[in-house]
Order: C-alpha cells, then sequence, then structure tokens
C-alpha cells in the first residue's frame, strides 16, 4: 500500500508540466481498454473463416459492432498518441533518461506487431495482400530466410494457419507491453518527466495528487469525445477494400497498409532492392536507440536544434502521403529523398549532442 501510494499519491512532479504530458497516461488508457475490447472480440473469433466470423461479430452478437469499430479505431488513437509522445519526448530531451527511453521504444515495436498481427486477422482483401507483402520480407535473411517464411506461412501461401499464428502473437504482445509498461513507468518515477526547464531538479516539484489527478481527468473527456466521433464516423479510416473478403487470386491495383504504417512503407519501398529496404526500414526504429548514447548535457544550442521537432513532424507525416502514394515517380524520388532527410535529422541532433557533451567536458 506505501509503494502504490508513492506511485500515485506522494509523487512529487514538476509543475510546469503542461496537457503535453497527458499523452503518456492517455496512451495508457487507450492500450487497457484495448485489451479489454479484444478480449471480448476473442470470444467470438475463429481464424479459420476470419472475415466471416467478423462479420458474425458485427450482425449476430450482441453489441459486437461496437466492440469491433472500437477497437479498430481505438488501434489508430493509440498510434496517434504513440507519435505524438514520441515527438514531445524527442523535444525534450527525454531520452537522457536511458531506461524510461529504451523500454517506450520496446513498447513501441510490439505495439507496432500488435498493430499489424491484429489488421491481417480482419481477413479482408487489403489485409490479406498487405500480409503477403510483409510476411514475405522475411525471405530476405541471409540465414534460412525463405524456410523461415514457409514456416510462418504454415504452408507455401498465407492460409488459416499463418491467421492462427499471428493471432497467438496478436494475443501475447499487448500483454507483453502492458508488463514493460509497469517497468516504464516505474522507471520514470524513479527519475521524474523532464520539465520545461529541462532539468529534474525537486526545488519545484509539487505532489501528484490532487494536481496531476484533476489534469489527468481531461483524459477521461477527450476518450468520451473519442467514442462519440467513433459513433459518428466508424468507418472514416478505412480503405474500401477492408469490407471485401480476401480474394486469394485478384491482389488489388495498389496495396497500401494502414495509416500507422504508412512511414515505415514509405521507407521500405524508397530502394528498388527489397534487402536493403527492410535494412533502412528497420534502422528507422533503431536508430532512435542510439539517442541515449549521444546526449550528457543540455545546452542553449541543442535546445534551440529540439525546437525544430515539428520538422521531424512534418517528415513523418510527409512519408506517410507518399506511403500511400502509387509506386511511380516522382513518388518514389520523394520518398527516396525524404528518407535521407529522415536520418539527416536523427543523425545531425546526435552529432550536436556529442560535440555539446565534448565541449562541456572540456571546459569543466
Amino acid at each position: 500500500m506505501v509503494f502504490i501510494r508513492s506511485l500515485v499519491i506522494n509523487l512529487p512532479c514538476s509543475s510546469s508540466l503542461s496537457y503535453w504530458y497527458n499523452l503518456g497516461s492517455f496512451l495508457g488508457i487507450s492500450l487497457v481498454m484495448q485489451v479489454i475490447s479484444g478480449l471480448f472480440l476473442l470470444l467470438n473469433y475463429n481464424s479459420l473463416e476470419s472475415y466471416s466470423s467478423i462479420m458474425y461479430i458485427v450482425i449476430e452478437v450482441n453489441y459486437g459492432w461496437f466492440f469491433k469499430i472500437f477497437h479498430s479505431n481505438n488501434a489508430s488513437i493509440i498510434f496517434l498518441n504513440l507519435y505524438l509522445h514520441l515527438y514531445k519526448n524527442i523535444m525534450m530531451f527525454s531520452y537522457r533518461l536511458h531506461k524510461t527511453w529504451n523500454t517506450g521504444l520496446l513498447m513501441m515495436i510490439l505495439i507496432m506487431g500488435a498493430g499489424f498481427s491484429g489488421y491481417v486477422l480482419v481477413g479482408s482483401q487489403m489485409s490479406f495482400w498487405a500480409a503477403m507483402v510483409i510476411t514475405s520480407l522475411i525471405s530476405v535473411m541471409p540465414i534460412n530466410g525463405e524456410s523461415l517464411m514457409y514456416f510462418v506461412w504454415g504452408g507455401f501461401s498465407i492460409n488459416w494457419m499463418t491467421l492462427q499464428l499471428l493471432f497467438v502473437v496478436h494475443f501475447i504482445l499487448p500483454f507483453l507491453v502492458l508488463i514493460i509498461m509497469v517497468f516504464h513507468l516505474l522507471f520514470l518515477h524513479n527519475s521524474g518527466s523532464t520539465s520545461v526547464l529541462y532539468v529534474h531538479s525537486g526545488v519545484e516539484k509539487i505532489s501528484f495528487f490532487p494536481y496531476f489527478w484533476i489534469k489527468d481527468m481531461v483524459n477521461i473527456i477527450w476518450y468520451l469525445l473519442f467514442i462519440i466521433v467513433l459513433l459518428l464516423y466508424p468507418y472514416s479510416l478505412g480503405e474500401v477494400e477492408l469490407f471485401e473478403e480476401a480474394n486469394y487470386l485478384n491482389s488489388p491495383v495498389h496495396i497500401v497498409p494502414e495509416w500507422y504504417f504508412l512511414t515505415s512503407y514509405a521507407i521500405l519501398r524508397s530502394v528498388p532492392s527489397k534487402s536493403m529496404g527492410v535494412l533502412i526500414m528497420g534502422m528507422s526504429i533503431l536508430v532512435l536507440f542510439l539517442y541515449p548514447l549521444s546526449v550528457s548535457y543540455v545546452s542553449v544550442p541543442t535546445i534551440y536544434l529540439s525546437h525544430v521537432w515539428f520538422v521531424y513532424m512534418m517528415m513523418q507525416f510527409y512519408l506517410s502521403y507518399l506511403g500511400f502514394s502509387p509506386i511511380s515517380q516522382p513518388y518514389v524520388l520523394l520518398s527516396l529523398l525524404n528518407t535521407f532527410l529522415y536520418f539527416l535529422y536523427h543523425l545531425s541532433m546526435m552529432f550536436l549532442n556529442v560535440v555539446v557533451s565534448y565541449i562541456f567536458k572540456v571546459i569543466s
């Protein structure tokens, strides 16, 4: 009981934390609600007849339509909060908190895996062919890549065995995310959040209760608004092919994943080589793990550079647009250019961090 009180009541927090810091708690609420709604859908889902079971849930199961549209749209809310949370933490130099930053990135990777596996389980035309494209990337592995791809497929093509495997993965990953989230919060509460002054000093800290309890209550209002919008526009984020049963003999004219994977998809297809595309796409996420290695001090130049984080955000948005565009010129060339700028931004930030750290060590 004392331990719980120290986490949610007596926890000292910076008084300068704005509503941007609500993104983390809102993301936690969204993840818990996603697991709960997924467990309800689990009761009537059958991977052998994936599309038919989804239709059965929507049409026949009491309130199944609500849980289905809530689960699919809440995934978009999770990724929206996830990306905004990442942008904010890059701007605030939160990668100085090494353990908190690394566990957060690990959760992001697992959430992306859960999002992809859940997208495939719908059994629609778009999700089937998106799964065909993404799972075939396993074949680029230098050792037994093709054999591993056939193992994941459960045969020589995607079938119900593939969906069964992804169903198990989709069931396990959210619980792993929740376990890591506990450690993420413990590391965060141990060090404290980075204030607007970029410090962790206890001089201006106040008790978590009741001030931040009241501030976090805003999340409930936002979530109620989300549910209202969800009921008014339940299928506005879905592609037309998501409402067609998978056709193994006819692929869509233009295969695109869900919007939250468009950035990675644009980076993947920015180069003609499949192996290089997979490598660059993986590096676009792994490069974020290098941030904690490059910073020890925060100075005026680095603070100034951190405020161009919106450039990074705009690059993400533009890459998403390019990922949605056809695989033709000039979109392929623009994807390659923006992929280069994406890595240039991260490497420039890390280089400046290293230079500033070296200067501080020399003069101290």
